[in-house]
């Protein structure tokens, strides 16, 4: 997981749409972490399954779970969201 935000960081330094593409492809080919963090996910019932996916819910984790700001959340706010509510309730 260092070389894809490296890549990536320089991809957008030299702006090169290319490196930024090759970063995004390379944390979808590397498996999740296996942390304190993915576990808390995987015991609430999701789970990723590549690096891409547990490196935008370890941002969130530390972003708005750790800091108590779930109002602020927008995963929350799309679960708790009356349309999400519905289409969930449809699909039962």
């Amino acid at each position: 997981n260092v070389v894809a935000p490296l890549l990536y960081t320089y991809g957008v330094y030299i702006e090169s749409v290319e490196f930024v593409d090759r970063s995004m492809s390379l944390l979808e080919k590397i498996s999740s972490e296996n942390n304190s963090y993915m576990q808390a996910w995987n015991s609430h019932g999701t789970v990723a399954t590549t690096a891409y996916h547990s490196q935008a819910l370890l941002q969130l984790s530390r972003e708005y779970c750790s800091r108590t700001r779930c109002a602020e959340c927008p995963l929350a706010n799309t679960l708790l969201s009356p349309q999400y509510q519905a289409l969930i309730k449809n699909q039962q």
